[in-house]
């Protein structure tokens, strides 16, 4: 893995609402542990969003790639027209563009925290 590709202390993700999708960024899987699988989470005002590591027989679980740390043009994307709708919506943003939002861990739930209000 390239040192420019993880940017120390910053959990970054996208949200690309054109293409109705959730690009999760490298330190957010490295912070986690770097699980098999992973689940996203949104908080019940649909202001925040957390990843959390979980079992692959969890509902909506994703398999985070093998060599996703590894290889350096690897991404992990996971599409939901309805999931990010829904939170683009509730949050006042425009769901033509993609929003970079950064989150922080929290080590008493062992997940990457997002807040979307404060975009």
């Amino acid at each position: 893995m390239m040192t420019s590709d993880v940017v120390p202390g910053k959990l970054p993700i996208s949200i690309l609402g054109k293409e109705n999708g959730i690009l999760i960024g490298r330190n957010v899987i490295l912070k986690l542990g770097v699980p098999n699988c992973i689940c996203i989470l949104k908080g019940t005002d649909k202001e925040s969003i957390a990843i959390v590591p979980c079992a692959e027989k969890q509902p909506l679980s994703f398999k985070v790639p093998e060599d996703f740390i590894g290889a350096r043009n690897r991404k992990m994307r996971i599409y939901s027209q309805a999931f990010v709708q829904e939170l683009l919506t509730a949050n006042g943003l425009d769901p033509a563009k993609t929003h970079r939002i950064y989150g922080a861990y929290s080590e008493e739930y062992n997940a990457a925290i997002f807040p979307l209000k404060v975009l």
